[in-house]
C-alpha cells in the first residue's frame, strides 16, 4: 500500500510540474482585455494594439491586434476586414472570442500587416461592417487608424536576399516536445499505476480468508434468517458454534469461557454477551426481541470488523433507527 501511495504522489508531482512549466511559458500569450470606451449605440468598440518599435524597416512582418467589443444584438462579420493604405496582410488572421454574460462578445483578432513603401511614415486604415438585429442592411465601421515610422539606419545587410524568409521556430519546438515527453511519461506512468491497483485487487481476491473473516462470512449466512424471521434454535447454536471456533473453545461452556481466554481478553465482554444470548434460546426456549437481536449484530461487528468499518457500521444502524 505504501509503494502505491508513493507512485500516486509521484505521478501527481510529475503532472504538476508539467501544468506548472507549460502554464510559465505560454503565460505572456494570454488574452489580458482592454477597457472599451463607454457607449450606448449599437457600433461595436475597437482598440488597436501595436508593439513598440523604433523603426520597422522595408518587409518587416509587424504583429497588430485589434480588440472589439460586439454588443448584444449585434453581429460583426468577421471576414469583411479590409486594410487600406500602405500595408497588406500576411498570411491569415487568427480570431479568439469570449462570450460574456450579458449578450455581449469580445473578440481578438491577430493581424500580421507587411509593407514595401519606400517611405518614412507608414498608415494603415481598416474598416468592417457589422449588422443590427431587425435592420436589413450592414453599417460600417472604421477602425482607429495606426501610423508607424520607418528605420532611417542602415541594417548593416549588403544584398538583399530573395525567397521565403527563414522561420525562427524560438522555444515552440522544444515546449512541443517537453509537452510530449511529459504527456507520454504520464500516460505511462498512470497506465502502469492501474495494472498494479488491478493486480493487487486480484491477489487480494485470490488470498485465502483469515480466520474473522471466515468467521463473519459464517455468521452473515446465520444472520439473513434472523432477518428474515426464519431463526430457530439451530442458528443461535451456529452462533455459539461460530465463537467457538473462531477461539479455539469449542469444548467450553459459556460459564467456562473466561478461565480459558482469561479475564483480559479485549472481546471476553463481547463473547459472554453474545453467549449469553444464544443459550437463552437453546437452554431455556426463551425467543429473543428484536433488540436483543440487534445487540447479538452489534456484539460480532466488534469482535470481527476493524475500527472504521465497525464506526460505518454504527453510523449505519444509528441512522435505520432514528
Amino acid at each position: 500500500m505504501k509503494k502505491l501511495i508513493q507512485s500516486f504522489a509521484w505521478t501527481i508531482c510529475v503532472l504538476i510540474v508539467s501544468v506548472a512549466a507549460l502554464t510559465a511559458m505560454f503565460w505572456s500569450k494570454r488574452t489580458i482585455w482592454p477597457e472599451f470606451p463607454q457607449s450606448k449605440d449599437f457600433v461595436p468598440q475597437v482598440v488597436v494594439k501595436v508593439e513598440p518599435d523604433f523603426g520597422w524597416r522595408l518587409a518587416d512582418r509587424i504583429p497588430v491586434t485589434l480588440f472589439i467589443k460586439q454588443k448584444a444584438d449585434v453581429n460583426i462579420d468577421l471576414n469583411s476586414l479590409a486594410v487600406e493604405g500602405d500595408f497588406e496582410f500576411s498570411g491569415s488572421p487568427t480570431v479568439y472570442s469570449r462570450d460574456n454574460k450579458d449578450g455581449s462578445k469580445y473578440v481578438r483578432i491577430d493581424l500580421m500587416l507587411q509593407s514595401f513603401a519606400v517611405q518614412p511614415k507608414l498608415t494603415m486604415k481598416a474598416n468592417m461592417s457589422y449588422l443590427v438585429k431587425g435592420e436589413p442592411d450592414p453599417k460600417l465601421i472604421s477602425l482607429p487608424g495606426v501610423e508607424l515610422y520607418t528605420s532611417r539606419t542602415w541594417d548593416g545587410r549588403n544584398q538583399r536576399q530573395d525567397g521565403p524568409m527563414a522561420v525562427e521556430h524560438g522555444w515552440h519546438f522544444w515546449t512541443t516536445g517537453l509537452a510530449l515527453v511529459l504527456g507520454l511519461t504520464g500516460s505511462l506512468l498512470c497506465g502502469l499505476y492501474l495494472l498494479k491497483i488491478r493486480k493487487e485487487a486480484a491477489e487480494e481476491a485470490a488470498a485465502p480468508l483469515t480466520g474473522r473473516a471466515l468467521a463473519r462470512q459464517d455468521f452473515e449466512l446465520v444472520w439473513q434468517r434472523i432477518q428474515a424471521r426464519q431463526d430457530g434454535d439451530e442458528d443461535y447454536k451456529e452462533i455459539a458454534r461460530i465463537l467457538r471456533r473462531l477461539y479455539r473453545i469449542e469444548t467450553r461452556v459459556t460459564w467456562e469461557i473466561p478461565m480459558e481466554l482469561g479475564d483480559n481478553h479485549p472481546h471476553l465482554k463481547q463473547i459472554l454477551g453474545i453467549n449469553k444470548l444464544c443459550d437463552r434460546v437453546i437452554y431455556k426456549d426463551n425467543p429473543l426481541t428484536g433488540p436483543e437481536k440487534a445487540e447479538i449484530r452489534r456484539l460480532f461487528d466488534e469482535i470481527t470488523l476493524p475500527a472504521k468499518k465497525l464506526a460505518e457500521a454504527a453510523a449505519v444502524q444509528a441512522s435505520s433507527k432514528a
